[in-house]
């Protein structure tokens, strides 16, 4: 296997023609990034389509959205629980990458603690949930929740560092497996009798997980294999407060970007509505998450593998970046929004009913513009981190997330309430990225 530095990590020294050369290398392993998880996206969205398409004609509709709504909060908790991880690293990761010892730091010191905290804060949580006897659960549902969570935070980590790794051929393959084995070991549970529950539901997905997280581990080892022993570039060492200052910014963005996503909203709706209500929405934000996903997968992630590796060179290689992904992310999203929406009604008419259609069509154009969104302040993020502005958004999150919030305490109506929001977050989008082009 190629080694991941050598002559990547030594280019910064030798000029600006040898970056032009470098940024182009690195281009290559971008878009082999970016062939692997559309492969990812295709199968993985194509069982999943099929499996809760299939719950939500079996399953009854309270369960269904009690599920939905179970699962974007314990995504909506992973958020928050990898307190900045996501992003975080992306401006020293060249650094850990440089020598075998760096890489050792990361894992040791600023991921096995994590890990362990992010257990400790769980277990905490489900106590203090199944003492406050608030909410309609077994006692034993509580516990699958909460390791759900750990599990799934400490996914989210591996998973992370694999892509900024490029390995996302591994991953592709994982997730993958991971979705076929959950989907068949639930729907042969169900064929020999056992009946839909929330433990039906999460289990499998934990055990599945579990197995992906193993394999992470070894594929992590084999990555700090391909390391150099003896640290060949010129990089200071990397201090905590840099490390964790930038984290916190990255936790800030991610919170805003959370009380938008679909995470908060699926929940919060079934509050308002109820859990059979919910069940719809959660029906509509899966069609929605077929198509963005295709969108998050193709861009995001192998954005952030290519501008990990950007931090020293010349800042216009950034924003030739930069256009590079951008070009990517407006293509594909404007073939599935055209799809979308030419297609929404009868896509909800073939997935739903006739009485759903209405409803869902709807709220597939609504989820989507969310996702959408949502998945371009990622991409500014990655890119304002290169250019040590990061404050600039994280202001411009707080102000439009304190805005929203003076409308929660208001008696507004949900959906106007969250309109309004998205239009202000909109109107910080478009402010964002004048300040981005136009003001280089």
């Amino acid at each position: 296997m190629q080694k991941d530095t050598g002559s990547l990590t030594s280019s910064y020294a030798l000029g600006k023609q040898n970056e032009q050369i470098f940024f182009e290398a690195l281009k290559k392993r971008f878009f082999s990034a970016i062939k692997w998880n559309v492969l990812e996206s295709f199968f993985y969205q194509l069982i999943l389509i099929t499996h809760q398409t299939g719950l939500f004609f079996y399953c009854d509709r309270s369960l269904y959205g009690k599920a939905g709504s179970v699962f974007a909060f314990s995504y909506f908790m992973v958020t928050l629980l990898l307190a900045g991880f996501e992003g975080g690293l992306l401006p020293f990761f060249q650094t850990f990458i440089s020598c075998k010892k760096y890489y050792k730091k990361l894992l040791i010191i600023f991921c096995v603690p994590h890990i362990f905290i992010v257990f400790c804060i769980s277990m905490l949580g489900v106590l203090c949930a199944y003492f406050s006897h608030r909410f309609p659960f077994e006692p034993s549902t509580f516990f699958i929740i909460g390791f759900f969570i750990c599990i799934e935070t400490t996914k989210k980590m591996g998973k992370h560092l694999l892509y900024l790794a490029f390995y996302n051929r591994y991953t592709a393959f994982l997730e993958i497996i991971q979705i076929t084995g959950y989907v068949t070991t639930i729907w042969v549970l169900y064929f020999f009798g056992y009946s839909f529950s929330l433990p039906l539901l999460f289990l499998p997905f934990i055990g599945w997980s579990s197995l992906f997280c193993l394999c992470t581990v070894f594929l992590l080892h084999r990555f700090y294999s391909s390391l150099p022993v003896v640290q060949e570039s010129t990089f200071l060492p990397i201090s905590f407060k840099d490390f964790f200052s930038v984290r916190s910014a990255i936790l800030i963005n991610q919170l805003c970007r959370s009380l938008f996503s679909t995470n908060f909203l699926v929940p919060l709706f079934a509050i308002h509505g109820g859990f059979a209500q919910a069940g719809i929405m959660t029906f509509a934000n899966y069609l929605t998450n077929t198509a963005t996903f295709f969108i998050y997968k193709i861009c995001i992630p192998p954005a952030e593998g290519f501008l990990s590796r950007l931090k020293n060179v010349d800042r216009l290689l950034h924003y030739k970046a930069l256009q590079l992904i951008l070009t990517i992310f407006f293509s594909v999203t404007t073939i599935i929004a055209l799809i979308l929406f030419f297609n929404s009604s009868s896509l909800a008419l073939l997935l739903g009913n006739s009485m759903l259609t209405t409803i869902t069509s709807r709220l597939l154009l609504f989820f989507f513009f969310i996702h959408v969104l949502e998945n371009m302040f990622i991409v500014y993020e990655r890119f304002l981190l290169l250019q040590h502005k990061l404050i600039l958004l994280t202001l411009g999150n707080l102000i439009t997330c304190g805005s929203c919030i003076i409308l929660l305490s208001g008696s507004f109506p949900f959906f106007t309430i969250v309109i309004v929001s998205i239009f202000i977050r909109f109107l910080f989008f478009s402010l964002l990225s004048y300040k981005i082009f136009f003001q280089k």
